[in-house]
């Protein structure tokens, strides 16, 4: 869970991305997992899920190698996006900041040093399964109704 103060914005890097409110030292912990908050399931628990919410925890989990569970953040963090040059270090169950941080700056992590299948397959296909993932949410256009300009008064 988040320890420092987020908010969620367009972000330059992939579609929404997480962003600090206030100014971030060096070193300080910015989220660590926080069990009843964040989410872990075994590939077994994974696929036992129905196909359309299976597809949606995958697209915004990690597979953790140490315990070979997938974990999903149950806040804001699952928005990070993935930089080679991270302003945050991921450390086992905590993420601290990288360098100083300033205020309104995203918030930014290194997906390989914490995703296993980031770093067997490569961030992009990551990327691919979110953005095909995200796609998919998306409601279906509806037809467009014309407005009347002006309405007529009858009788």
């Amino acid at each position: 869970m988040f320890r420092v103060p987020t908010l969620l914005a367009p972000s330059p890097i992939h579609g929404i991305g997480v962003y600090t409110t206030l100014p971030i030292p060096a070193g300080t912990v910015i989220w660590d997992f926080t069990p009843g908050v964040d989410w872990q399931l075994t590939a077994q628990e994974l696929e036992q899920l129905p196909a359309r919410y299976r597809d949606r925890f995958r697209a915004w989990c990690y597979l953790e190698e140490s315990s070979g569970l997938y974990v999903l953040c149950g806040d804001n963090a699952r928005f990070m996006n993935h930089s080679p040059e991270p302003n945050c270090d991921d450390r086992g169950e905590r993420t601290v900041a990288a360098r100083d941080i300033e205020a309104d700056e995203e918030l930014t992590c290194d997906y390989r040093t914490f995703d296993a299948e980031s770093r067997a397959l490569g961030v992009d296909s990551h990327l691919t399964i979110r953005a095909r993932t995200v796609q998919e949410d998306q409601p279906a256009a509806r037809p467009r109704v014309p407005r009347m300009s002006s309405r007529r008064r009858v009788g």
